[in-house]
């Protein structure tokens, strides 16, 4: 017999032994791909939580949903040109849509980060400047990020996205007249259905509900024609409209006709919970939330559910939800959170002096038409005339400002 000459465990005439070293060998090379690709998966994971956490105090640690997988996907993308408009405006805007889809705050700084090369840039990429006004108005920095849209429109005349944020800013800022001027121009944009709209929720924050349902009433036909994601936007206030007159099955159908035709965002599952909360509707509460629990508005009233029917976890519950709200509080993020603390004071301890107290600061941030009436419900429960009088000495300063 020859003697073998080579000793490769990548020899094409093996011993044994050699063929053992050889599977050996691939183990080992298999392993450090593995290690290596991991590594990498480690790495951006990590660099994403960290830019996350910079902008998100009430941050938690990653889970490995699908969500994540692809905004770990978008994240390698971004990382390999960070300066690329286009890269940064798709990561920034699929973190948008996670957090608005699930609220998980993760996202929320996520999609910030994507774009600080150009955050104090004073004309951005219109996609940037965008993306940019939609991040400042989900931070609650509405007067900020209205002002930021007005240039954006001034720039770009007749965008009817950035229109709409702005009007929408402007609005919640409590600054009606601006809002009103936004709002008109949508219709010298082409789109005069839109002005009818947002005309409606400018109504909703001064008081003027029945107006409001009233012009929404007379154009279900133009809803009907929207497309989806106008259309839910629509529908919603007009089953505001309805809630705010007291027609709350005709509000509560209006949802259900939505939520049967798309999956709705956490926003909007948030609004028909409230219809069913004013409904005493307990366990379709339950049933709409029930996969939301993570999510501190959702497990805000899941809590108020199960103290109403007296389920054995509700304490559990209570506790779970003081604690996050209790971390909220202390979070440079805490105002995020006022419309919660608020409505956690009023519901859940029922303590109608602290639940005003919080929504007067949150009336302060925002003044959109939940907001509003959320001061004026804990007011009335307490007969706080000061409180009541506020609201109403603010809405009169409008009068007659919403004619078109």
């Amino acid at each position: 017999a020859t003697r073998q000459r080579s000793t490769s465990c990548c020899s094409t005439r093996l011993s044994n032994k050699a063929k053992q070293m050889a599977a050996l060998c691939m183990v080992t090379v298999f392993a450090l791909m593995l290690i290596f690709y991991f590594s990498e998966e480690k790495q951006a994971e990590t660099g994403l939580l960290r830019s996350a956490s910079a902008f998100t105090p009430i941050y938690q640690a990653a889970d490995y949903s699908q969500d994540l997988v692809a905004l770990l996907a978008a994240q390698r993308v971004f990382n390999a040109n960070p300066s690329n408009p286009k890269t940064a405006i798709k990561l920034s805007r699929f973190s948008l849509q996670m957090y608005q889809s699930n609220g998980n705050a993760r996202f929320l700084g996520a999609a910030k980060s994507a774009l600080q090369p150009w955050w104090d840039v004073s004309e951005p990429p219109l996609e940037i400047w965008l993306t940019r006004g939609r991040l400042l108005q989900t931070e609650h920095y509405f007067e900020t990020a209205a002002q930021d849209l007005s240039r954006l429109n001034s720039s770009h005349p007749g965008n009817i996205e950035a229109l709409l944020l702005e009007t929408d800013a402007w609005r919640r800022a409590g600054r009606i007249n601006p809002a009103k001027k936004a709002c008109i121009a949508l219709a010298f944009a082409g789109r005069p259905d839109l002005t009818l709209f947002c005309t409606a929720e400018i109504l909703l924050s001064l008081g003027e509900s029945k107006k409001a349902e009233a012009i929404l009433g007379n154009r279900l036909d133009d809803i009907r024609s929207l497309g989806l994601g106008e259309q839910a936007w629509a529908w919603s206030i007009y089953a505001d409209s309805l809630l705010a007159i007291g027609e709350l099955d005709q509000a509560e159908r209006i949802w259900d006709s939505i939520a049967q035709s798309r999956e709705l965002l956490l926003s909007y599952k948030l609004s028909y919970a409230d219809v069913l909360i004013a409904l005493s509707r307990w366990q379709q509460v339950t049933e709409l939330l029930a996969a939301d629990a993570d999510k501190t508005a959702a497990l805000l009233r899941l809590s108020l559910a199960a103290k109403n029917t007296a389920a054995v976890d509700y304490e559990t519950m209570r506790e779970r939800l003081a604690a996050r709200l209790e971390v909220a509080a202390e979070s440079a993020a805490a105002h995020l959170y006022l419309r919660e603390q608020a409505l956690y004071a009023f519901w859940i301890e029922e303590d109608s002096k602290s639940a005003l107290e919080f929504a007067l600061l949150n009336w302060e941030k925002q003044k959109g038409w939940e907001d509003v009436e959320l001061v004026l419900t804990i007011a009335r429960s307490i007969d706080d005339t000061a409180a009541l009088e506020q609201i109403q000495q603010w809405r009169e300063s409008f009068a007659g400002t919403t004619a078109l």
